[in-house]
């Protein structure tokens, strides 16, 4: 005697079966348009160079490129933040207009690029949902311990703060100086700031403002400062002549965090510069 299914029951099977298929693909396409090949990423050829945790070296550079934690590696491309597993062949975008970023073992804190909107603060899971704002015109953001950012950002001036997770405050911390940065990094209880044409350095307790680093008056407006990043005690900085008559000075430069010892490091353009297992890494042009 032969099992026969009803019509109906066969129609059902293919239509679980159809559908099935369809979430396959649909699932696999979403992966694959919020993902690109990882030897498409600049940082590719360092990658098997990299220390297994970056995150000491990213909470003195909350604008560095990318940072690893557990296995995975984040990195900014073209203002996307993406994600990557050590050993994986691909790269998964978690957020779009990325200017500064910090991974801890659960969230991300995030700083947005966004020029009609201003840059906000945010916080999301590593995945990149339950994204939630926490304070407005924020540029850069760093963990000053587990309960506390130290942010840097433009309100109605450049601000230098403190926002307490715990109780979701923010608490301005008073400046004695003038500073109106474009790039900013930490080290220890100081705050490193460049803008056009000078580096100073903030003391994050007392609030005071040094100059340590400034393009000789006859030289601004020729040249500019295109890039900033403190490593192993040195402030390593970018300059790019306009003119000419100083060309000499473009290149990659490196001083004490006092401004002394200063020495030109490479004579070609650099605007982005990163480290991999203590050697930098320097980028002349922006993706």
């Amino acid at each position: 005697m032969k099992f026969k299914l009803n019509k109906k029951i066969w129609i059902g099977i293919i239509c679980v079966l159809f559908v099935a298929i369809c979430l396959c693909i649909s699932g696999y396409l979403y992966r694959t348009s919020r993902s690109v090949a990882l030897n498409k990423s600049r940082l590719y050829p360092y990658f098997d160079k990299m220390e297994m945790d970056t995150s000491i070296e990213k909470k003195n550079n909350p604008e560095s490129c990318y940072q690893t934690v557990n296995g995975k590696i984040y990195l900014i491309q073209r203002g996307n933040l993406y994600k990557a597993s050590i050993g994986d062949d691909r790269m998964y975008k978690v957020l779009s207009n990325v200017r500064s970023f910090f991974v801890t073992d659960a969230f991300i804190f995030y700083c947005t690029e966004v020029k009609e909107l201003g840059n906000s603060l945010h916080c999301c899971d590593l995945d990149g949902n339950n994204d939630e704002i926490l304070y407005k015109n924020v540029d850069a953001c760093t963990m000053l311990d587990e309960n506390t950012l130290l942010l840097s950002g433009h309100i109605e001036e450049w601000t230098l703060g403190k926002y307490d997770l715990k109780n979701n405050q923010f608490m301005e911390i008073d400046v004695n100086g003038s500073v109106a940065p474009k790039k900013t990094c930490f080290y220890d209880n100081i705050a490193i700031y460049a803008d056009t044409y000078d580096i100073s350095t903030v003391d994050v307790e007392s609030g005071n403002v040094e100059e340590v680093w400034s393009l000789y008056d006859d030289y601004e407006a020729l040249a500019e400062v295109t890039c900033l990043y403190v490593y192993d005690s040195k402030i390593y900085y970018g300059i790019n002549a306009l003119r000419k008559k100083v060309s000499s000075m473009t290149g990659l430069w490196r001083m004490d965090l006092d401004g002394k010892n200063q020495e030109q490091l490479t004579k070609k353009k650099v605007d982005e510069i990163c480290f991999v297992d203590g050697e930098y890494v320097i980028f002349q042009e922006m993706e």
